[in-house]
């Protein structure tokens, strides 16, 4: 049972950092208490956060709690507790206010995607902001949603997506009614008040408990809807919100789930050409008859997984979530060539590793609360209620369009079907009174499609859409033009000309070898491991020493998503020892 959802795609890539090394980085720091004196757009008394630290798992950051009502018609009954991060502004003197970030979903954590985020950012903006991310209602740290075991939630990823059997429906049926009845147990009437326009509620909560007068935001992909609805429901408190990977706010379910499959088939025919035409990739002569082979073979038996303790394997819908998950960024076509040649030869453990990327699980088998709180939030705000028949009808009918994944958004139409409370609805939404936004969107983002960001912007009084010419979901890191704009609209509020273009990224072609891409590479291993605590100096002494050292081999083994070898990890680890802090 998949539903594919609308969020950033963090790039692949496998690291063992020496822990000393990360350890001796970090700072514990004291307990810190900021005051603050705005007030909510609902009047409500100033709010004092403490902060500290947040400890070795985000580096830099201080950790706060935030108290919001469940019902913001009751704000006197029951409340939960947000859980936010910052990263302070790198010059004091010249801060505008804070940041505030979300990554999408719904049910990604905005506090991991603040950490990720903090060593890319540009300086232009980490100098003058702080950065803030926070765990929506019902996500990661706050309040969270959690209704079904690990065990079961292997169970369920694995279950088949597009169901062609009546004993395969039900399973569907059965899994999807085990997590409302968890959710129920967990959460109960309260998962009404998990939706969009509640979560929009407490960003305006969080403002004012950062004492800041007007919100700055950058939201990626769901998070585009988060922040349309903040602009929707207070326009006044506004200064400058940056959406990237919009969704299209013009669309009802099936034609969101039909512009993504229609995104998604061409994300991957886009893939497909570029490893043709490439010298060498592994999914020659043909990778879309390769992945349709691969899953009619998946569907009649799951391919072995061979990694060392692993008992699962790679069922239809797993190979489905890995190949979707490696589109989300063009840095991974290389892999997802791989996966499906690897799958094709009796080994689908890169395909799965990926699709448990996606899902949010780690190598021991630990998930995030992400598959029941993007259920919790789709159904707080989505009203429609499909049948069975439905489902059965408009699959087959995105099937026969968009085979990729069409059967299987196709049949996502149910998600929200049996669901136990009723919804919250959205506002309509758009303003004719809040200031202009900056919207981008991107001409081969699979996740949400480009035209997406035009109807965002059409519907806010003077906001410009920007589109990129680039692939995967997103584009904010990965083109100076984009980046460029961003960084003027949220310092300095000044909007590029309504009709911009980026032009794509003249970046070295995604199937040339490791060597060939060092340069791309080198840098991700250094924001990898500036994130988790090393100063930029001994990130990238141990990025060049990996490239100087590391044969072929090992550097494919670093980056395919590979469990490490023990010599592999003990090279790492004497690189990392030498560079020092």
């Amino acid at each position: 049972m998949n539903t594919f959802v609308h969020r950033p795609y963090l790039r692949f890539v496998v690291l063992a950092v020496a822990l000393a090394l990360v350890a001796g980085a970090c700072s514990k720091g004291s307990l810190l208490t900021d005051q603050e004196n705005a007030t909510d757009a609902g009047g409500a008394p100033a709010v004092t956060l403490s902060w500290k630290s947040c400890g070795s798992d985000q580096p830099g950051f201080q950790c706060a709690t935030l108290t919001v009502p469940v019902d913001y018609a009751k704000p006197a009954g029951a409340t939960l507790d947000l859980a936010l991060a910052r990263k302070k502004a790198a010059q004091s003197a010249n801060r505008i206010g804070s940041l505030l970030v979300n990554p999408g979903g719904p049910g990604a954590s905005g506090i991991d995607f603040a950490v990720s985020l903090s060593s890319k950012l540009p300086s232009e903006l980490s100098e003058r902001f702080d950065l803030v991310g926070f765990d929506p209602r019902g996500i990661g740290k706050s309040s969270p949603v959690s209704c079904i075991d690990d065990a079961t939630k292997d169970r369920v990823s694995a279950l088949d997506s597009d169901p062609d059997t009546p004993a395969a429906e039900q399973a569907n049926v059965t899994a999807q009614k085990a997590i409302a009845a968890g959710c129920v147990k967990k959460v109960g009437d309260a998962l009404t008040h998990f939706g969009t326009a509640d979560a929009a509620r407490d960003m305006d909560r969080i403002r004012a408990a950062l004492g800041d007068a007007k919100l700055t935001y950058a939201g990626f992909s769901y998070g585009t809807q988060l922040g349309a609805a903040y602009a929707t429901l207070f326009p006044d408190k506004v200064r400058a919100l940056y959406l990237d990977g919009a969704v299209d706010p013009n669309i009802d379910l099936r034609k969101g789930n039909e512009e993504q499959a229609a995104g998604f088939q061409l994300a991957f025919g886009n893939f497909a050409k570029a490893c043709v035409a490439a010298t060498t990739c592994p999914a020659k002569p043909d990778p879309q008859a390769l992945y349709a082979r691969l899953k009619a073979r998946s569907q009649a038996a799951p391919i072995p997984v061979k990694t060392a303790g692993e008992r699962r394997s790679l069922t239809e819908s797993l190979l489905e979530t890995g190949a979707v998950a490696a589109l989300y960024d063009q840095d991974s076509w290389p892999q997802l060539a791989d996966g499906l040649a690897q799958a094709d030869k009796g080994d689908g453990s890169l395909l799965l590793r990926f699709a448990d990327l996606y899902n949010d699980r780690d190598r021991n088998g630990k998930y995030s609360n992400q598959i029941e709180a993007n259920l919790a939030v789709n159904c707080a705000d989505e009203t429609e209620r499909p049948s069975l028949d439905d489902g059965r009808s408009f699959a087959a009918a995105l099937h026969a369009r968009y085979p990729f994944i069409g059967a299987t958004l196709g049949w996502s139409l149910l998600g929200c079907t049996g669901w136990p409370t009723s919804p919250t609805p959205l506002p309509k939404l758009g303003s004719s009174s809040s200031p202009p936004l900056l919207i981008v969107g991107t001409t081969g983002d699979p996740a949400t499609p480009v035209q997406g960001a035009a109807n965002m912007a059409a519907i806010f009084s003077g906001s410009v859409s920007v589109v990129w010419q680039g692939e995967g979901h997103t584009a904010f890191g990965k083109s100076d033009c984009v980046d460029a704009a961003a960084i003027s609209y949220l310092v300095d509020l000044k909007l590029p000309a309504k009709g911009t273009t980026c032009p794509g990224a003249t970046a070295t072609n995604p199937f040339a070898s490791i060597r060939e891409r060092q340069a791309t590479l080198s840098q991700q291993l250094v924001d990898e491991f500036v994130a988790q605590g090393l100063t930029k100096t001994a990130a990238q002494c141990v990025a060049d020493g990996v490239f100087r050292s590391f044969d072929d081999a090992a550097l494919e083994e670093l980056f395919d998503g590979s469990d490490l070898s023990a010599a592999t990890q003990r090279q790492l680890q004497r690189i990392a020892t030498g560079c020092g802090r």
